[in-house]
């Protein structure tokens, strides 16, 4: 009844439909191009298409296999991922009580890659999750949002460790396990760049060129000199001959992140370079 007046309700009868039945006779199965016109509409600025509720941005699919699928995000949609990921969180740290010590280094996507012809923005919905995030919640992130709009892969993994190695960083989530796989091998490859950055309180020219006056600002709370930190590092990396996230992040207790479909490939190799964390399933909240 909530949408019977919608262009879609419309079309497809809604005002018929009382029963299971009913609706599988009115509304057939369909692709993302069945209802693409009435997304096209949506971007476009027009309102009342698919939902009562207008969207307030669109999620947008990687287009691996095809153009990038938008997908209409209204606010009732928010208030369902936002509960869904406050009940993951919840159990989590029940689970995992040490997680709640610390910090949570959580890997998010921009919600503002850009703007559709009506003005609203489109882009991650994780990004627009951490953004909402009450101050409450957001006192146990160790990064700041900022960090999303870092469009320079390097530059935003630089950043991250640049943040994390001088906190105690005592959970990891994320959407793709090959995020964390990648943060391990950016460690690997900037660790004499990282020490340095964290002895004089400072972050390199080389990644700092590629980043925002207005992003390097948030992360000043983080760049202050730690000459005892460095030592640390430099320690950990003369014993190992490397520095690999288990190294560098001995109080971690669990890490969340997808596990179905082909995620296997990337999950197998992360004890190597974390050690032996329990893996929460982070669950496609859809």
């Amino acid at each position: 009844d909530a949408n019977r007046d919608t262009a879609f309700g419309k079309a497809h009868k809604f005002d018929l439909i009382s029963t299971v039945d009913d609706f599988r006779k009115h509304v057939p199965v369909s692709s993302y191009e069945y209802f693409e016109p009435y997304i096209e509409r949506l971007k476009q600025g027009e309102s009342n298409q698919l939902t009562r509720e207008n969207p307030v941005m669109f999620a947008t699919t990687s287009g691996t296999t095809d153009k990038p699928k938008f997908v209409p995000i209204t606010p009732a949609h928010i208030a369902d991922y936002t509960h869904a990921f406050q009940i993951h969180n919840y159990h989590l740290v029940k689970d995992f009580y040490r997680a709640a010590i610390g910090r949570f280094l959580i890997i998010t996507s921009n919600d503002e890659e850009g703007l559709t012809e009506g003005g609203l923005p489109f882009g991650a919905v994780s990004g627009m999750l951490n953004r909402r995030q009450s101050p409450i919640v957001r006192k146990y992130f160790a990064l700041p949002y900022e960090l999303c709009k870092v469009k320079d892969v390097d530059a935003k993994y630089y950043l991250l460790l640049r943040a994390a190695l001088v906190q105690n960083i005592t959970a990891f989530l994320g959407c793709n396990p090959s995020s964390f796989l990648l943060l391990a091998d950016q460690l690997r490859d900037r660790v004499q760049d990282l020490i340095k950055d964290i002895h004089d309180g400072t972050v390199s020219s080389k990644y700092a060129a590629n980043v925002a006056p207005s992003v390097l600002a948030a992360f000043e709370p983080y760049l202050r000199p730690d000459a005892s930190r460095a030592s640390e590092l430099e320690h950990l990396l003369n014993s190992h001959g490397e520095l690999l996230p288990r190294h560098v992040f001995p109080n971690a207790s669990v890490m969340s992140c997808w596990k179905g479909g082909p995620m296997g490939f990337y999950l197998s190799q992360l004890p190597d370079l974390y050690g032996d964390l329990p893996i929460r399933d982070f669950g496609y909240m859809a």
